[in-house]
Parts: C-alpha cells; sequence; structure tokens
C-alpha cells in the first residue's frame, strides 16, 4: 500500500479537527436561527441558551435599535437628562421592520405587533430576553400546557391584590442555569378576542452579583 504523502496526512487531520470542532459545537451550540429574521427560520425564546452573540443575531435585521439604559442625571445646560452610565443594552427590532413568522414561544406564534427585547449588560454579554402578549383564551390555554411543569409563585397578596386574576408561573433549568417567568393577567377590558397578556421573560442566571442582575432579575420582591 502507498504511504500518504505528508501533505495529504496534514489535510486529513484538518478534517478531522474541523468535524469535532463542528460535533461539539452542535452540542452546545444554539437551536435557533444564527440570525433573526423570518427568512432565516423562526426565533424561538424557548430555545435562547445566551451563548448567542447579540451583535450577530442583529446583523442581518433591515434595522434595529440599541438602547443602553442606566444612571441619569439632569443636564441644565441642555435642559434634559443625559446618560453618565451604561447597566445595560436593550435590542430590539421596530415591530414595523418585523415580518410574520419571526418570532415564537414554544408553540406561541409571536406576532410582528409585539416586540421582543434583548438585553446585553455592560460587557454586552446576552443576559435576557423578555416579549409582552396578548393572547386569547383558547392560545392562553395552549402556553399554560407547554409550561404545566411551571410552578405557581404568585404570592398571596398579589392574588388577593388582583382578584386572582393575575399570577405568575416560573421554571429554572438548574443545569443550563436559565429561568423562565411567566407573567399572566386575565383582562375583559382588552381587544375582543385577546382575553389574556402574558409578560414572558427568559433570564441567564449564570452571574447573579452583579448590577444587571439586582435590576433586572425575575424574583418577586
Amino acid at each position: 500500500m502507498k504511504r500518504p504523502s505528508n501533505g495529504q496526512i496534514t489535510v486529513f487531520k484538518l478534517a478531522v479537527s474541523v468535524i469535532l470542532l463542528c460535533t461539539f459545537e452542535g452540542c452546545r451550540g444554539q437551536e435557533n436561527p444564527r440570525h433573526i429574521g423570518a427568512r432565516y427560520g423562526r426565533f424561538d425564546l424557548d430555545k435562547i441558551t445566551f451563548s448567542e452573540h447579540l451583535d450577530t443575531l442583529f446583523a442581518r435585521a433591515e434595522k434595529y435599535y440599541k438602547m443602553p439604559k442606566g444612571t441619569e442625571v439632569f443636564d441644565s445646560k441642555l435642559g434634559r437628562y443625559v446618560l453618565t452610565d451604561t447597566l445595560y443594552s436593550v435590542y430590539r427590532i421596530p415591530a414595523k421592520n418585523v415580518t410574520e413568522g419571526t418570532y415564537s414561544f414554544k408553540t406561541l406564534r409571536i406576532q410582528p405587533r409585539e416586540v421582543v427585547d434583548f438585553y446585553a449588560d455592560r460587557l454586552n454579554k446576552f443576559r435576557k430576553a423578555e416579549v409582552s402578549v396578548y393572547m386569547s383564551t383558547k392560545e392562553y390555554a395552549q402556553l399554560r400546557a407547554d409550561c404545566k411543569d411551571f410552578k405557581n409563585i404568585t404570592t398571596t397578596s398579589v392574588n388577593k391584590l388582583n382578584n386572582g386574576k393575575y399570577q405568575i408561573f416560573q421554571d429554572t433549568d438548574q443545569k443550563n442555569q436559565v429561568q423562565t417567568t411567566l407573567y399572566c393577567l386575565e383582562n375583559t377590558d382588552t381587544a375582543e378576542g385577546e382575553r389574556f397578556f402574558v409578560r414572558i421573560s427568559r433570564l441567564d442566571l449564570k452571574i447573579r452579583n452583579d448590577g444587571f442582575y439586582k435590576q433586572l432579575n425575575d424574583n418577586l420582591k
């Protein structure tokens, strides 16, 4: 048998390295599309791992905002408040630039009018995602079925204050250190057919000792 050349051996080693790297990345990589946009596939908030890079996710968006948030002081010369320290930033695609099929949460299809916010800390690390959704009784029943393992963490005082129409459900993935919280309000004053208003929050728990977590965590105060 002919002995392979040094060049062939190098190519073989390189191919094996690429395969191993892809396998490793696949094990810990994201299940969602690399970029946000309906043409890349539906982005499921429930599949967020927080290993994603927001600049990459939004790189192909037609338009998006990155809004710094933090400490503001009033500048008398300018006659307005100015930001003096950035605690976090919010990435957001305006509703008018979102098309059908861009976002979902489990089986819930999030409509373009419902803005999804992505939060990054001061080091631009992805830490939280959030969306508020109006839904019908049928959609709400399906959401609750999808989240049947979530724990009801509504306090007695909150329940009493809202006549039992505001409930909070939460699930913590201890292995991956990710927490998902549903803030659910039954509201008969909304548009016909949209009886429930739900805020869905997904939070990275890997860092809990900084200003970002202190201000934006989903713990009940």
